[in-house]
């Protein structure tokens, strides 16, 4: 059997601090489960990481193994996803973005021409109220 895999986040840290694993797992695996591969690293929460520095956001990962997982058939998530396109993995207009609607469909003359009304025909009874 074959199993669909995703790239999705994995959360750590503890109550208002989260850190994510980015992770490569079978779609009906819970959100901490054993992942097939760890891919990478990110901290939405911006720190101060180097003496002197501005606080910022941290992405790690590695760029052959997320591009082995595409290749492969894995679906990213819509989070990890954003964080590819920003990251310059994907270009912003992908296979994996989700489609909000489909195009919308032409529409013939006919159905928008305003409908005359027939005359009524001989021997035909009136509608009621009328």
């Amino acid at each position: 059997m074959r199993t669909s895999v995703r790239l999705r986040l994995a959360r750590y840290g503890v109550a208002n601090r989260p850190w994510y694993h980015i992770v490569a797992i079978p779609t009906y695996k819970a959100r901490n489960a054993k992942p097939l591969e760890k891919l990478g690293e990110y901290d939405p929460v911006p720190r101060i990481r180097d003496a002197g520095a501005a606080p910022r956001k941290l992405v790690e990962w590695d760029a052959d193994r997320v591009k082995h997982w595409l290749d492969r058939g894995a679906r990213p998530s819509e989070t990890v996803l954003s964080l590819l396109v920003r990251g310059g993995l994907l270009p912003k207009d992908n296979k994996f973005r989700k489609r909000t609607h489909s195009p919308p469909r032409p529409v013939s003359p006919a159905a928008v021409a305003p409908r005359t009304p027939e005359p009524a025909a001989e021997g035909a009874v009136p509608a009621k109220g009328a």
